[in-house]
């Protein structure tokens, strides 16, 4: 019995001790490159750097059930400028994405349409410009899209209409032509 105990109480520190071993190296290189690709003029993004955990760096959230997994990046309203590094989509848990209200520009990733879990994708009130991604067809989980008042152009793409979690649109202020797409009424959920 006393044998067993000191083994234990071995494994327990060993357990301890790795935990930072375990962390998710793809989501910190994310989010670093993430941060690579922005200009910060609040000083929001100075934390985010290896001598603190990712999981608690400011406009992060890490799950609970998955641990060292990013699910949350909220930098709305941070006074960020430059573009969404591609690398975003390397997040493979990430539920919410929310930079509204910044000066990002620049196209959305279509790594962004990696992200099988995004629930919210908050983009609006920057100055992104291109068309909408095609690759965020491939969003299924996705609930509310709020890419209104940027300069994005083209066509409302019709694959909309299969995002069929949609609850909310928003893509008002936009340059957008064409006619809104019958595949639309589709979304029952919509309002």
């Amino acid at each position: 019995m006393f044998r067993v105990c000191p083994l234990l109480l071995l494994l327990y520190v060993l357990q301890v001790a790795s935990v930072g071993a375990f962390d998710n190296t793809t989501d910190v290189d994310s989010l670093l490159a993430l941060k690579a690709s922005l200009s910060n003029q609040h000083g929001v993004l100075a934390s985010w750097n290896t001598t603190t955990h990712y999981c608690w760096w400011p406009g992060v959230g890490c799950s609970l059930k998955h641990k060292h997994r990013v699910r949350v990046v909220n930098l709305s309203s941070e006074g960020l400028g430059g573009t969404i590094s591609p690398s975003i989509g390397n997040l493979s848990f990430l539920r919410i994405l929310d930079l509204r209200w910044n000066n990002l520009q620049g196209e959305i990733p279509s790594t962004i349409g990696r992200l099988s879990h995004l629930r919210y994708l908050g983009l609006a009130n920057n100055s992104l410009h291109g068309d909408v991604n095609a690759e965020l067809k491939n969003c299924t989980s996705l609930q509310i899209m709020n890419i209104g008042s940027n300069r994005l152009t083209g066509e409302i793409p019709v694959w909309l209409g299969d995002l069929s979690s949609l609850k909310t649109i928003d893509m008002q202020a936009n340059n957008f032509t064409g006619i809104i797409p019958s595949s639309l009424t589709n979304l029952s959920e919509v309002r």
